[in-house]
């Protein structure tokens, strides 16, 4: 029996973020975007793990991009001024997930988020993100140093719940994130698009 289904946020809970927005923080650095985009993956997983705040991180992008302002006097606030728009592109919430999160909670189970996420885009969680007071627990990357797929942050997360990782559902947009929580016995499965997951649910017995 099942007591608990888990979403990932970012693609899942979130909206894609808009191209826009990469293309925005590339020009701000002063650097071509496909290079910008190279070495800021480089580093993600040290700001999810939150071994860095955005400042940091996208200082060391633009200089090791080796951008024209990092020379800049203000080099801090631009740092300050791209993290943000990272952090708010994230921002949009997909309705069709969190109808079907509500449902889910009526149905009388808890809900629960797992992400890989940085200490930058939870200052937003309690005044953007109203999806997030519908679950407990919350278990982000940067508040227990833990990414996905590693198998410590499913163990997190299920001792965190207080249940066995079988009564767990989890849903996830990244195939190798599905594989690690299914490698702790967690029913899991890779996101596309609500539609789907309710009928996984429903064959699950979770909705009617």
């Amino acid at each position: 029996m099942f007591e608990a289904v888990v979403f990932d946020y970012g693609r899942v809970i979130s909206l894609d973020p808009v191209e826009e927005s990469q293309e925005e923080m590339a020009r701000l650095a002063g650097v071509p975007s496909g290079i910008f985009e190279k070495i800021r993956m480089k580093y993600r997983d040290d700001y999810d793990r939150g071994s860095m705040r955005g400042r940091d991180y996208y200082r060391k992008i633009m200089r090791e991009a080796g951008a024209p302002a990092a020379d800049a006097r203000d080099f801090d606030a631009l740092a300050d001024r791209i993290a943000r728009i990272d952090v708010h592109s994230w921002a949009v919430i997909n309705n069709e997930t969190e109808e079907l999160m509500r449902e889910i909670k009526g149905a009388g189970y808890r809900l629960g988020i797992l992400s890989n996420m940085p200490h930058d885009f939870l200052e937003l969680e309690r005044d953007v993100f109203r999806v997030f007071d519908l679950c407990d627990p919350c278990i982000f990357s940067c508040r227990c140093g833990f990414l996905k797929p590693e198998r410590e942050i499913y163990q997190v997360l299920v001792d965190a719940l207080g249940c066995a990782p079988d009564r767990v559902v989890f849903f996830d947009d990244v195939p190798a994130n599905v594989e690690g929580a299914r490698g702790l016995g967690i029913t899991a499965y890779l996101w596309q698009g609500a539609g789907t997951a309710r009928e996984n649910l429903k064959n699950l017995g979770i909705l009617p």
